[in-house]
C-alpha cells in the first residue's frame, strides 16, 4: 500500500492475532513468568502487581490471568497466548467470556464446591464486583492520578448489583454467562473494551507498541480539576467508571470543571455564570446531605424494611446535557440528555421517545419570568390541570428545598435522591469535550457569551447624559441646582458645562 511500516502495511498472518514484534514479547514475558524465583502462579501475581504496587486489584489480577491461562490445559506459552489473545484480541463475545472467567476466577468458592464447579454454576455477585473491580484499576492506571486507588472490590458492588436487577433474579441467584453477555450488550457495552485495553496497555504499551488497526480502545473520562465528590466518597470513583462503560459520550471524554460548590461558593447566581455560555456537553455530579430513607409502600405495609428507617444515607447521583445552557423562560433540551445515579445504586434514565409528538423538555433554566419557577430543572413540563411546572430533577434558585422525583414524562423511571426533597452536600458541574478541538471551541464559546453579557451590563448601566439637556423642562426638572445658580455662575459656565455633558 505504499506504507513503509511493514506492521501497518502487512495483515496479520494467520498464526494468531499478534505481529512477530507482540509474539516476541509475549515470548519474553513468558520466560520471565517461568524463572521467576516461586510457583507460577505466584509469579503471575507479582508481574502484574508490579505495574501499580498500591493497587491489590493488579495481584488479582495475575491472579486470574493465571486462572484464566491454565483453565483445562497445560500451562505453555501457546497457552498462554491464547489467554492473552481471548482477553484483548478475541471477538466481542470471547472478551465477554474473558471478563466473566475473570469474576469466576476471583470469586470464593462456597462449601462444598471447587472453583470448576462454580464455573459451572455461574458468577455471584463478589464475583463479578472484583472483576469490575480489576477493570477499573486496569483503566485507571492508563489514565492517570485523577482517579483514585480503591483499596476494596465492594466500591464496585452498586454496579454488580444492576446485573441482577437487569436479569431480574435474586442476588443469592448465580448469573450465568447468557444473562451477563444480556446484561453487559444493553447496559455496560464498554466493558470488554475496558479489560482488554488495559491488557493491551500493560503487555504491548510498556514498550512503545501502539493498539493494532481496528482496536476498541477503552479511555476513562479525564478530569482536568479535583474531582472531590469521587474522593469523599469511593463508590462514585466506581459508579463513574461504571458509567463511562455504559455511556459513549462519557468514555474518554475530557471534563473541564465549571462549578464547584466547594470552591466557587453555594450560590445560584455564581452557578449560572459558571455554567451558561459553555458550547458543549455538561455533566453534573450532586452528592446529598444524608438523611434517613423513605419506607416504601410495601415496607409500610409488612412492617419492616432492609434498612431501618433511622440509618443516615446519602445518594450521590446527575445528569448529562448535550444542549448548552441558557437562561430562557421554557422547556427546551435533546435526547442526548440522561439522568444518572451512582450510589447507592448504579443506573440510568434515559430519555423516553417522544416518537415526534412533542419536542423534547430535558432541561430549564430561569430566573426571570415569573409564570414558571425560577431554578434549574430536568425532565419537566406543565401539568394542564394545575398550570404547575413538574421536574424529574429540580434545583431552585435558592439552592435550598430541591426535589428529586422517581419519574417523569421525558425519563425513564427511576430515584435520584434518598428522600423525594433534598439538600446539596456538594456540586460539581463540568464541561464536557470528546477531544482538545471540541474544548476549545467549548471555551471559546463561553468567552464570547460572557462578554456579550458584560457589554449587555456595561451598556444598560451607562446613561445618556445629554439626553437630559434636551428641553428647559428636563434641565430645570433633573439638574436644577446647576442651571438656576445664575447669583454664582456666568452663561458661559453654564454653556461649558452643558459642553462636558454632551461629551
Amino acid at each position: 500500500m505504499g506504507n513503509s511500516d511493514s506492521r501497518a502495511a502487512t495483515p496479520r498472518e494467520k498464526r494468531g492475532p499478534f505481529d512477530d514484534e507482540e509474539r516476541r514479547i509475549l515470548e519474553k514475558i513468558w520466560e520471565e513468568l517461568c524463572t521467576h524465583d516461586s510457583d507460577l502462579e505466584t509469579a503471575f501475581k507479582v508481574y502484574f502487581w508490579e505495574f501499580w504496587p498500591d493497587a491489590d486489584a493488579f495481584a488479582a489480577f495475575g491472579e486470574a490471568m493465571f486462572t484464566v491461562v491454565s483453565a483445562g490445559q497445560e500451562l505453555s506459552l501457546p497457552a498462554f497466548a491464547q489467554g492473552v489473545a481471548q482477553l484483548s484480541r478475541g471477538s466481542s463475545r470471547e472478551m465477554l467470556k474473558g471478563v466473566f472467567q475473570v469474576g469466576l476466577a476471583l470469586q470464593e468458592p462456597e462449601e462444598g464446591l471447587t472453583k470448576e464447579g462454580l464455573t459451572e454454576e455461574g458468577l455471584t455477585e463478589e464475583g463479578l464486583a472484583k472483576a469490575l473491580w480489576v477493570c477499573y484499576h486496569l483503566s485507571a492506571h492508563e489514565s492517570g492520578a485523577s482517579w483514585p486507588v480503591l483499596g476494596e472490590p465492594s466500591a464496585l458492588r452498586s454496579a454488580a448489583e444492576s446485573a441482577w436487577k437487569h436479569a431480574r433474579k435474586p442476588p443469592s441467584s448465580p448469573l450465568d454467562l447468557q444473562d451477563f453477555t444480556l446484561w453487559c450488550n444493553e447496559e455496560c457495552p464498554f466493558l470488554p473494551w475496558a479489560l482488554a485495553t488495559g491488557v493491551q496497555n500493560l503487555l504491548f504499551g510498556k514498550v512503545g507498541l501502539t493498539v493494532p488497526p481496528g482496536f476498541k480502545k477503552f479511555l476513562l473520562p479525564v478530569f482536568e480539576e479535583e474531582m472531590r465528590v469521587a474522593e469523599v466518597t469511593p463508590a462514585v470513583a466506581g459508579g463513574l467508571f461504571w458509567l463511562a462503560c455504559t455511556e459513549r459520550d462519557v468514555m474518554g471524554a475530557l471534563m473541564k470543571r465549571l462549578y464547584a460548590s466547594y470552591a466557587d461558593g453555594k450560590s445560584f447566581p455564581r452557578l449560572m455564570s459558571q455554567i451558561e455560555g459553555w458550547g458543549g456537553p455538561s455533566l453534573f455530579l450532586i452528592l446529598e446531605t444524608e438523611t434517613t430513607r423513605e419506607l416504601t409502600a410495601e415496607e409500610v405495609f409488612e412492617g419492616k424494611s432492609e434498612r431501618s428507617s433511622d440509618e443516615k444515607l446519602a445518594s450521590c447521583f446527575g445528569a448529562y446535557t448535550g444542549t448548552p445552557w441558557k437562561e430562557r423562560n421554557t422547556f427546551y433540551g435533546d435526547s442526548k440528555a440522561f439522568l444518572f445515579q451512582l450510589a447507592p445504586e448504579c443506573r440510568v434514565m434515559r430519555p423516553k421517545s417522544t416518537r415526534g409528538r412533542e419536542p423534547f423538555t430535558t432541561q430549564y433554566l430561569n430566573t426571570k419570568g415569573h409564570a414558571l419557577p425560577h431554578g434549574l430543572g430536568l425532565g419537566g413540563r406543565v401539568d394542564p390541570s394545575d398550570g404547575k411546572a413538574h421536574f424529574h430533577l429540580f434545583i431552585p434558585d435558592t439552592l435550598d428545598g430541591c426535589t428529586g422525583a422517581a419519574s417523569s414524562r421525558f425519563f425513564a423511571s427511576g430515584a435520584l435522591s434518598v428522600r423525594s426533597t433534598f439538600s446539596i452536600d456538594l456540586m460539581e458541574v463540568w464541561g464536557v469535550a470528546k477531544d482538545e478541538r471540541a474544548r476549545a471551541a467549548a471555551l471559546e464559546a463561553q468567552n464570547e457569551a460572557r462578554a456579550e453579557r458584560t457589554r449587555t451590563i456595561e451598556k444598560a448601566r451607562k446613561v445618556d447624559k445629554a439626553a437630559f439637556m434636551g428641553t428647559e423642562f428636563d434641565r430645570s426638572a433633573f439638574l436644577g441646582k446647576t442651571f438656576n445658580n445664575g447669583a454664582r455662575g456666568t452663561e458661559q459656565q453654564r454653556e461649558e458645562l452643558l459642553d462636558r455633558f454632551k461629551r
